[in-house]
């Protein structure tokens, strides 16, 4: 899935903060089939390198007071114990967010250059993923602290 015009706005690219050999994997958004062909180290490691830019990120804006700001925002956990068919319309469910995602930063970007406004900078994660463990065990939560 490549990205629409104005996907430049707000990319982090502070190439530092990635392994060297991990850059030729930057600036893409793969489709299911590209993914499969990376090698299962690599994105492992691209996914922790994405879980700490996450984590980095919200803590930030936890820094900077706007976590919890507005009253739209969106944070959820959910976890289901589904089968293979609700696997893949969960992975489908997440690639069309994603392609909507795109598509607002790409609109928001060109009404931000026909206004002159700077605009705010926002953070859109989500992730899907199987966990480990027998199905009827619940993870572990962590404690919760202020």
């Amino acid at each position: 899935m490549e990205e629409e015009p104005g996907s430049d706005f707000g990319v982090d690219r502070r190439l530092t903060r990635l392994p060297t050999d991990l850059h030729r994997y930057l600036m893409k958004v793969w489709d299911v089939e590209e993914w499969e062909e990376i090698d299962l180290e690599d994105r492992r490691r691209l996914m922790v390198w994405v879980l700490r830019l996450i984590s980095a990120d919200a803590a930030q804006a936890l820094r900077d007071e706007t976590l919890g700001h507005r009253g739209e925002e969106h944070v959820s956990r959910t976890v289901s114990l589904v089968d293979e068919r609700g696997w893949r319309e969960l992975a489908r469910i997440q690639d069309e967010a994603l392609g909507q995602t795109l598509a607002v930063k790409a609109e928001s970007a060109e009404r931000l250059d026909e206004s002159g406004e700077a605009g705010m900078l926002v953070v859109s994660s989500m992730l899907c993923f199987e966990m480990g463990g027998e199905s009827s065990e619940m993870p572990e939560l962590p404690r919760f602290e202020d």
